[in-house]
């Protein structure tokens, strides 16, 4: 099913608790309507069909826009402070290059932590 009227795709993995927890905070925001949340765990999903590397779409956050355009990391989570209102404070801050240098590193940090997060307990085949 295509989805041509949302800005965003944010492919998410719904199975880390962390992920998913964050993800669920930017679902209640007020423009959320214009993102289209795609839970990377979900059996249907199909990296191939969205032109996304299927190791690396597991690996790191990606966010891909209307055009086509693929956000990764730090850089997809701009993508969605962007334009969601309550969250373009987020954007404003982390513009200087410095400020995305610090995020960039914590979110280093927080990948290599992440297999060792506990996972929500799937009945996904």
């Amino acid at each position: 099913s295509r989805v041509e009227s949302k800005t965003l795709k944010v492919f998410f993995d719904g199975d880390c608790r962390v992920c998913a927890h964050e993800i669920s905070i930017y679902q209640r925001a007020k423009s959320a309507d214009k993102i289209h949340f795609v839970d990377i765990m979900h059996p249907n999903f199909k990296a191939e069909e969205e032109g996304l590397d299927p190791k690396k779409v597991h690996e790191i956050f990606h966010v891909k826009d209307s055009s086509g355009e693929v956000f990764q990391g730090v850089a997809g989570f701009r993508e969605i402070w962007k334009i969601l209102p309550e969250w373009q404070w987020a954007y404003r801050i982390s513009k200087p290059k410095a400020i995305q240098a610090l995020m960039k590193l914590g979110y280093q940090i927080f990948l290599r932590i992440r297999p060792f997060l506990p996972r929500k307990k799937s009945c996904r085949l």
